[in-house]
């Protein structure tokens, strides 16, 4: 009798541990490729270097740099992912800290990008790199498993226009490239301790409340989220750009024309943009200015800050009135503050001289995430910060936080 009560167990049991295999083996179908970035081991003591070469305000104390207690290594990743239903391939970096402990991972989503060399995936090596590269490997080093999705657009998927300021593709690439570092891990025989962090800064920020909410209404138990910290995000898309338009000049050019094409080509209108910029403006967006080959500053040195010479008459009468509601109607679709509240702790941070991503955005936010029941949420003003010094004192916060939780 006790034989076959053990046998039958033991069907259930390898019944149980198949089904279980076979469900696991559906899900790892995500990560094509990967490569070593770095060919060595980087040192906590490069690490450190790294801080005094990009002489990041607040990281030469103590409280930072106690943390800096891992060696990393850097891969380059490819993946699939879904774009306008098609599989494509994307890319990203994931930075992992050597240690025995069983270690969180960390979805770091990048700012605003407009030249191709400076994604995550690019990183060659050495002090020299990019800050938000830096700030991978300053933040792996304190334990955390670092994913960095290059984003549609970059990478290994530069025959695409980057769906900038877009939900449904930003959430999706990001998704799966937390699914392809999860079997990465399993490649390398790296222990996860199945939680997650979500976080990042500017268009950064956008992408990581677009993952944090999805996860939230769909994938919670795939992904169960910690915290996260976000800085200077365009959450109330449509009301931004309302306030950029609203304007007779422009912070960025390159931002508002980056917007406006990007929004052309993933929906597919077709419009012709002569429709929208004047010349010779619309030669130079045309002719593929956000193909990845410039920078932000090069960019804005091809066109102009005065709306009035940037936009045609037409556009900006439509904008400004009762038309281009096509348009207008897209920004609402991808306002990510709305008709959601976050359950995990959630940190909206925000400089108060922002005049990039207006401080509204996290405190409308905020509100809404009040309104509907948060409980776990805060708003962090960044007193007298703009857009670019706020990054600093956000990321040092995220940082210190996270490795309390």
């Amino acid at each position: 009798m006790l034989k076959k009560i053990f046998q039958s167990s033991f069907i259930i049991l390898f019944f149980i541990t198949t089904s279980c295999k076979i469900e696991e083996t559906k899900k790892q179908t995500v990560l094509k490729s990967y490569i070593t970035l770095t060919t060595t081991t980087v040192t906590t003591n490069l690490i450190n270097r790294i801080i005094n070469n990009l002489n990041i305000p607040g990281f030469d104390n103590n409280q930072v740099q106690q943390l800096i207690i891992h060696p990393v290594k850097v891969y380059k990743i490819t993946y699939r992912t879904n774009y306008k239903g098609k599989e494509i391939l994307a890319s990203g970096a994931v930075t992992i800290p050597e240690t025995s402990e069983l270690s969180p991972i960390l979805g770091y989503h990048h700012g605003t990008i407009f030249k191709d060399n400076r994604v995550p995936s690019k990183y060659t090596g050495g002090i020299i790199m990019e800050p938000e590269t830096a700030l991978n490997i300053i933040f792996a080093s304190t334990g955390f498993i670092l994913a960095a999705p290059d984003l549609i657009g970059y990478g290994d998927s530069t025959d695409k226009l980057h769906p900038y300021h877009l939900f449904h593709p930003t959430m999706t690439a990001s998704l799966d490239m937390l699914r392809a570092v999860k079997e990465l891990c399993s490649k390398l025989g790296k222990n996860t301790n199945g939680k997650y962090f979500i976080t990042g800064y500017s268009e950064g920020a956008y992408a990581a409340m677009s993952v944090q909410r999805e996860i939230q209404k769909n994938h919670s138990k795939e992904f169960p989220i910690v915290a996260s910290s976000l800085g200077g995000g365009a959450y109330f898309l449509s009301k931004t750009v309302k306030k950029i338009f609203g304007n007779n000049l422009l912070v960025s050019p390159a931002y508002a024309a980056f917007l406006i094409t990007s929004y052309n080509e993933h929906y597919e209108w077709r419009r012709d943009l002569s429709q929208i910029f004047r010349e010779p403006y619309n030669k130079r967006i045309s002719g593929g200015i956000f193909k990845g080959n410039f920078t932000q500053s090069q960019i804005n040195n091809m066109l102009t800050r005065k709306i009035s010479k940037l936009f045609t008459n037409q556009f900006i009468a439509g904008f400004r009135g009762t038309g281009e509601e096509q348009l207008k109607a897209a920004f609402v679709e991808n306002d990510l503050h709305k008709d959601w509240s976050p359950k995990v702790p959630t940190r909206l941070y925000h400089g108060t001289w922002d005049t990039v991503v207006p401080e509204f955005n996290s405190k409308a936010a905020f509100t809404l995430f009040q309104q509907s029941g948060a409980g776990n949420i805060n708003y962090i003003p960044l007193k007298r910060k703009n857009h670019a010094t706020a990054i600093f004192p956000w990321i040092k916060a995220t940082i210190l936080w996270f490795n309390t939780l």
